[in-house]
């Protein structure tokens, strides 16, 4: 059987995973007013599978969320310019209510993206291990990556509260950085946007610009020595303003069925 969709950004308006006491339920993100079949996509499946499935009360994406599944979630500013009805306390309620967000961490989007999404500069590859993404703001500065300013400032002040920030267990994130290739033709290249799945790291690589790509290779490796990393080609997908993470959506393993 087959569900209708009308968009391939799977993560955006797929369901989140939820667990309470080794049983699966779903949080049903609130997507775009003009893709209803996208939308409604969570609430067909939960009934597919016999789950639950809770409908947040705003507007959010899941290219927009990472949780390090003990009570710290981080997304961008997006969410408050998209929910101009709601106070930040009430989203940040929302979050902790519906997905046990006990702290919630704002970053800065890329200036110039147009998701806003903090997945396209920002992934954690452990839960103290922050994956950050790295712009060179001057040809004469250190590091590699792409040449601009703005957002090699954005991704500093970024960084700067990520350091800021204290975990349940009372330790500080350690970061990593990633090189962030060119955007000058509007594409907003990233090797931040991979798929982490039962062991293996999926990493959209780009034909068209490839530069950088041995030591965004080399940093995942550095940052999950016991994964398997593996290459994929998303040169013609970023030109749509995603990548690998964008398009998937996991599934958790609890139990299948209803709460009771």
């Amino acid at each position: 059987e087959q569900l209708p969709v009308q968009s391939l950004w799977m993560r955006d308006y797929g369901p989140l995973s939820i667990e309470a006491d080794g049983i699966l339920s779903f949080v049903d993100l609130r997507y775009y007013p003009g893709r209803l079949y996208d939308d409604a996509f969570p609430e067909l499946l939960a009934k597919k599978w016999g789950l639950n499935n809770f409908r947040m009360p705003f507007d959010f994406e899941g290219g927009n969320f990472i949780s390090d599944g003990d009570g710290t979630c981080y997304l961008t500013t997006t969410v408050f310019e998209r929910n101009p009805s709601s106070t930040k306390a009430q989203i940040r309620s929302y979050l902790d209510r519906y997905l046990g967000c006990s702290q919630s961490v704002f970053l800065e989007p890329l200036y110039g993206e147009g998701t806003g999404h903090i997945d396209m500069f920002a992934k954690l590859a452990s839960r103290q291990t922050m994956v950050i993404g790295e712009y060179r703001a001057s040809d004469s500065a250190p590091g590699v990556g792409a040449v601009d300013p703005v957002n090699a400032a954005i991704l500093e002040q970024n960084i700067a509260q990520l350091e800021s920030v204290i975990l349940k267990d009372g330790s500080r994130l350690t970061i990593q950085r990633i090189p962030m290739p060119s955007h000058s033709d509007g594409h907003f290249r990233t090797y931040v946007n991979t798929q982490l799945i039962n062991g293996v790291n999926l990493i959209p690589v780009y034909s068209d610009d490839d530069r950088y790509e041995a030591n965004a290779l080399a940093a995942w490796e550095t940052a999950m020595p016991t994964w398997q990393h593996i290459a994929v080609d998303a040169t013609e997908l970023i030109t749509w303003a995603g990548a690998i993470h964008c398009i998937l959506m996991e599934v958790g393993s609890g139990e299948r069925a209803p709460l009771q």
